[in-house]
């Protein structure tokens, strides 16, 4: 059974290793997003010359008239992801901010980084059904 540790080690190993995106010399292939302001495309990525289910994900608001965007790294869960949007959501690690961390609200163009989102790899292990110890 994995536990926490395992899953973090193994999104730490992904993370630091070079990838490749798959299809993207192709016309997209947009899909319905999570609300209908939002449009999907998916593209595999290649470690190490093999694909093991990861994925880039970008969303798009084609409706804006000002360009909005993210991008998030699938692994198989969101571990990291940019978002440059005019968005103002709360930034919280654990339902709280950590101290000094990470800003208790953001407004704009933003990152998650891996390193602070690894803080939460049972949430990972969830997301993916994982049973973990």
């Amino acid at each position: 059974m994995a536990t926490v540790a395992d899953l973090t080690a193994a999104a730490d190993a992904f993370m630091a290793s070079p990838k490749r995106v798959l299809g993207a010399e192709f016309p997209p292939q947009w899909a319905p997003g999570f609300t209908p302001h939002e449009a999907v495309m998916k593209y595999p990525l290649e470690v190490q010359g093999e694909l093991i289910g990861a994925q880039l994900m970008v969303v798009g608001f084609p409706r804006e008239r000002v360009l909005k965007f993210r991008l998030g790294i699938l692994f198989p869960a969101m571990i990291c992801r940019l978002d440059y949007t005019d968005e103002t959501h709360a930034n919280s690690v654990d339902g709280m901010v950590l101290a000094g961390s990470v800003p208790p609200i953001v407004q704009g163009p933003h990152y998650h980084a891996w390193p602070l989102s690894s803080r939460r790899s049972s949430d990972l292990a969830k997301s993916n059904n994982i049973k973990v110890e």
